[in-house]
């Protein structure tokens, strides 16, 4: 027997007896990645979880966005706009959203190129005219209205994030085996649907009750774990 170098080991071989599903994701570690998407209509009075799925932590994020459009076509849930990150969009992705009617709203990748050694020993040259006229022109982009909105509906996967790990525990789920682990995920999905509408209600009756008015409508929903949102 021979131990094989760490580069021959692909990421989706055995790495733990205890749960042979588990895989291995360079940027997250060992487990399993939760694909979740959310409403995110500023006109809505609530957001809601509408969509999860568990999926190897060794596939890329790209695979998992059609299916999540075709679970939610098959429960007439289909949005008429997803927004998502970088990694859920590509020319395939949009084209297969636009067979459903869905407008797939994503960053575009940038381009990649090879890192380059910084020298400290002399001082920072300053930026070519083209790296300038590029920053001015993402800056005025920044500035319009639809970036900013899709923007703010990208960051906030980050609090659906926060709040499905910190208050339900769903980076740190007690059972094992995929289907366990999707149970588990739906189960806390629910009960964060359930918290978020409880306190809808308890505000509109709060509301009814000191007369201050009709209940106001909840801020923009957040993307989601997996960084997908229909709206």
């Amino acid at each position: 027997m021979v131990l094989k170098p760490a580069q021959e080991v692909g990421s989706d071989s055995l790495q733990t007896p205890h749960d042979p599903s588990v895989t291995y994701s360079g940027h997250k570690g060992k487990g399993y990645e939760g694909q979740v998407a959310e409403t995110c209509t500023a006109g809505n009075p609530v957001q809601m979880i509408t969509h999860v799925q568990v999926t190897p932590s060794c596939q890329s994020d790209y695979q998992h966005t059609v299916p999540a459009l075709q679970e939610l076509k098959d429960r007439e849930l289909l949005p008429k706009e997803m927004v998502t990150d970088t990694n859920y969009g590509g020319g395939e992705n949009a084209a297969a959203a636009a067979e459903m009617g869905v407008n797939l709203l994503c960053p575009a990748p940038g381009p990649s190129k090879p890192k380059q050694a910084v020298s400290y020993d002399k001082p920072t040259e300053p930026c070519p005219r083209e790296a300038q006229a590029a920053t001015q022109w993402l800056t005025a982009r920044e500035a319009q209205p639809e970036f900013q909105e899709q923007y703010a509906i990208r960051a906030g996967s980050e609090a659906t994030n926060s709040e499905l790990h910190r208050g339900h525990g769903t980076k740190k789920l007690r059972v094992r085996t995929d289907k366990r682990v999707k149970l588990a995920l739906c189960l806390k999905a629910a009960a964060c649907n359930v918290k978020r509408a409880l306190r809808y209600w308890l505000q509109q009756l709060l509301q009814a009750a000191t007369g201050s008015g009709p209940p106001q409508a909840a801020p923009m929903g957040a993307t989601a774990v997996g960084a997908l949102a229909a709206p």
